[in-house]
C-alpha cells in the first residue's frame, strides 16, 4: 500500500487529503486499518484499488466511500489473433501498435 500526502489536492480542495493506493498483496484487514488510521488525521481520503480487487469495493462503500471511476485494459497478441470465418475480413483491416506500460 502506498500512503501519499496529496498536497496538491489540498491546494486544490482546501483539505488535509490523502491519497492511497491499494497493492495487490494488500489484504481487507490492512485495508480497513490504514483506513481507519488515516480517517483520524485527514479530511479527505482516496484509495485507489486495482480493477481486480472488487473484493475491496462494497467494504468501502460500507464506509461511505463512493467509487468514482473504473479502468480496465485488456491485452491481446494481434499478430497470432485467431478469428472466425465471420470476421476475418475485418481482422485485414485491423491496425496495432505496441503498448508499452509506463505503470499509469
Amino acid at each position: 500500500m502506498k500512503i501519499v500526502d496529496a498536497v496538491w489536492e489540498q491546494r486544490n480542495l482546501g483539505v488535509k487529503t490523502c491519497e492511497v493506493t491499494v497493492e495487490q498483496e494488500d489484504t481487507l484487514e490492512e485495508v480497513n486499518s490504514a483506513c481507519d488510521d488515516l480517517s483520524n488525521r485527514y479530511e479527505y481520503l482516496v484509495f485507489k484499488i486495482p480493477s481486480n480487487r472488487s473484493d475491496l469495493v462494497l467494504p468501502m462503500q460500507s464506509k461511505n466511500f463512493q467509487l468514482i471511476e473504473s479502468a480496465v485494459t485488456t491485452m491481446t497478441d494481434l499478430q497470432n489473433l485467431n478469428v472466425s470465418d465471420r470476421y476475418a475480413r475485418f481482422s485485414k483491416q485491423i491496425s496495432y501498435q505496441r503498448f508499452i506500460d509506463c505503470g499509469v
